[in-house]
């Protein structure tokens, strides 16, 4: 899992953190300054039965990943990532400027 979250959403992730260290999972919380959004950072796909669909964002924000509040260009933002099995992929410096891990 790994979410992009606005400071109000990141403010929680330190609790769940816990929790989810708790039942095995290892976790990371990063903070950072939200980059610029690459066009390809902003689609969503739906797969239906018969079609899939591309949607086209806003390039000129992120979203968060919790609350759908916009994450703007030069905001503080929290990329939370935890996962079962190990290992943690680097993905926050593709959404921001790191400013702590």
């Amino acid at each position: 899992m790994r979410h992009l979250c606005c400071m109000s959403c990141g403010s929680t992730t330190d609790s769940e953190a816990e929790e989810m260290e708790a039942e095995g999972f290892k976790t990371r919380i990063v903070l950072g300054i939200a980059k610029q959004p690459q066009d390809s950072q902003r689609i969503i796909t739906v797969h239906t039965v018969s079609d899939i669909v591309e949607t086209q964002l806003d390039p000129s924000y992120y979203n968060c990943d919790r609350c759908n509040a916009e994450i703007k260009p030069g905001d503080k933002c929290v990329a939370f990532t935890a996962s079962r099995f190990g290992v943690l992929p680097d993905w926050e410096h593709e959404f921001m400027r790191i400013i702590k891990r």
